[in-house]
């Protein structure tokens, strides 16, 4: 059974929008329909593969993906560990809509 999932993502451009189409490509028929809106910072993903599957696919592009729920919590974290954490994610699920934030943030600012 398919379902359709919603991501959003931080997108500025055609190459933002493309690296994110490609590397859904590579999953071949388990995507049934792929809509990426640069306007609306939004991949919608229709497929029978779950959501994870397809947020570990999304979180290769590098592309930020933005949500604000779990700063302070990864932020602590961060701080402890920035000799070692250099970006972090976090994700939440709401119905069929995942929202995460994917930051990179040089060990510097931390310091």
């Amino acid at each position: 059974m398919a379902n359709t999932y919603t991501f959003e993502l931080n997108m500025t451009c055609d190459g933002c929008a493309n690296a994110a189409r490609k590397v859904l490509s590579k999953l071949g028929d388990d995507i049934s329909d792929v809509q990426i809106s640069i306007q609306d910072q939004r991949v919608v993903v229709t497929t029978t593969l779950p959501a994870d599957s397809i947020l570990a696919v999304l979180q290769k592009t590098g592309t930020l993906i933005h949500h604000q729920k779990f700063l302070l919590l990864y932020s602590t974290v961060l701080y402890l560990y920035y000799p070692v954490l250099f970006n972090y994610i976090s994700v939440l699920e709401e119905e069929n809509r995942i929202f995460v934030q994917f930051i990179i943030v040089p060990s510097k600012v931390l310091i």
